[in-house]
């Protein structure tokens, strides 16, 4: 039936979530696995082949759902009294900058969530703030007064205000080295900037409609623009001549994130889908459904392992880069989720909502899901391996049963008939411990 055609579906997505290391872990499962199957009795080798692998797929399926279980280990919500529209980390994670409704900007303590600052300047809704990565004292803001604010957060104070845009304003981005801003705008526009001066630099004009997200390519040689005009343009850096039109799309384009070794750019449109491309070809890679309204931004995180996306439907999805897999899905605000932004130190991420929050979701340590799904592995390539034991030589099993049994050592026949199921509580005994101590650095 079609049901359950859609559950089958969706046990192979779920497969399909783990990263190299864990796909090398299945391998050796795989390997296990076919080793069995050739010690099993030949007249009985379908029906038992088909019993195996029903219990390979619970296995599987079981340990699946322990790893995603552990894709999120903490979640903070700090209240920030009105619309949030954009969310950023300081380059040294100390910081939390958002842009909140009624023109107010706030910087928080990234680590307990308290209110460090309130800058005011702005005289429209601020939908942008970016953390130069050079400098963690630096911000700038994009609002709907069509202007962009450069701050220095260590005295809150406003160091420069940029003007040209002709509509409000979407989006600011620094480059790499933190020497350029972009800015995105209403008036179909992407404007460069010197960061250091604010002095004006090349307009660039092409977009047919609004353009609502930028965003730098880490080896600072591109610069995405994602437009209203259904299109995600790249552009060479720092000149701004024209690279590439990305296509396809029937609906705006909301936000681009490229990927840390800038061969791979996410997009984010209002038609709820993400889309992974090649941002060296052009090459559409990937599209990844499940958000039920528009995609309104996008981030890499994991050295871009995973990417993330906030949308209006109010939820977070963390998907696997590779195979397009949702590794999980976040409901922790009330209303669209309109911003994420993920921290250097790729563990935590902040999402900005409609409902009036921020929220930091701290994720477990990038090694320690592999780590215990390897030893989920083992787990199961021991129970695996027993079981064959018991199935490739019944006989004998029975035969040394009943000699142990006559001789009382009921304990001992049981102990070399079959090696005991290690239960998955154990394993997850062992994942809250080693969770523990892998926060324990972070608490200080």
């Amino acid at each position: 039936s079609s049901s359950s055609s859609s559950s089958v579906a969706g046990s192979r997505r779920r497969r399909n979530t783990n990263s190299a290391s864990s796909d090398q872990a299945l391998a050796v499962v795989a390997e296990a696995d076919a080793e069995a199957e050739v010690g099993t009795h030949t007249n009985n080798k379908a029906t038992e082949h088909a019993h195996d692998s029903d219990e390979d797929e619970g296995d599987r399926a079981e340990n699946d759902k322990a790893l995603a279980a552990l894709v999120y280990a903490k979640d903070r919500e700090i209240p920030c009294g009105g619309w949030v529209w954009a969310a950023a980390f300081s380059a040294d994670g100390k910081q939390l900058a958002a842009g909140v409704n009624f023109f107010k900007m706030k910087v928080f303590d990234a680590a307990t969530g308290a209110l460090a600052r309130v800058l005011h300047g702005h005289t429209g809704n601020i939908r942008s703030v970016a953390f130069s990565p050079t400098s963690s004292a630096t911000l700038a803001s994009a609002a709907e007064d069509r202007t962009v604010c450069l701050w220095d957060v260590q005295h809150g104070i406003m160091t420069a205000v940029l003007r040209g845009h002709t509509s409000w304003l979407y989006c600011v981005a620094f480059s790499p080295d933190g020497r350029l801003l972009a800015s995105g705008s209403e008036d179909s526009t992407v404007r460069l900037w010197q960061s250091a001066d604010g002095a004006a630099g090349p307009v660039l004009a092409s977009h047919l409609d609004g353009v609502q997200g930028v965003a730098f390519a880490p080896n600072g040689l591109k610069l995405a623009s994602a437009s209203h005009d259904g299109t995600v343009r790249l552009w060479r850096m720092p000149s701004g001549a024209p690279l590439r039109v990305l296509q396809g799309y029937g609906n705006w384009v909301l936000a681009a994130a490229f990927s840390r070794d800038s061969n791979r750019l996410a997009s984010a449109s209002h038609d709820g889908n993400v889309r992974l491309w090649d941002a060296n070809s052009g090459e559409l890679l990937l599209v990844l459904h499940g958000h039920t309204a528009a995609v309104a931004s996008v981030a890499f995180k994991r050295g871009g392992r995973d990417i993330v996306s906030a949308s209006l439907d109010g939820s977070l999805r963390v998907w696997n880069a590779a195979s397009g897999a949702c590794l999980k899905v976040v409901r922790s605000h009330k209303q669209g989720v309109l911003s994420v932004a993920a921290a250097t130190d790729s563990r935590r991420l902040a999402s900005a909502s409609l409902d009036g929050s921020l929220r930091i979701a701290v994720l477990a340590d990038q090694t320690f899901p592999r780590t215990v799904f390897t030893l989920l592995c083992v787990r199961h390539r021991l129970n695996r391996l027993a079981k064959t034991a018991t199935a490739s030589a019944p006989e004998a099993a029975e035969a040394t049963e009943a000699a142990n049994a006559e001789s009382g050592d009921a304990a001992a026949a049981e102990a070399q008939t079959a090696l005991p199921r290690l239960p998955l509580k154990l394993w997850l005994c062992i994942m809250e411990m080693l969770q523990l101590v892998s926060e324990e650095p972070a608490a200080t």
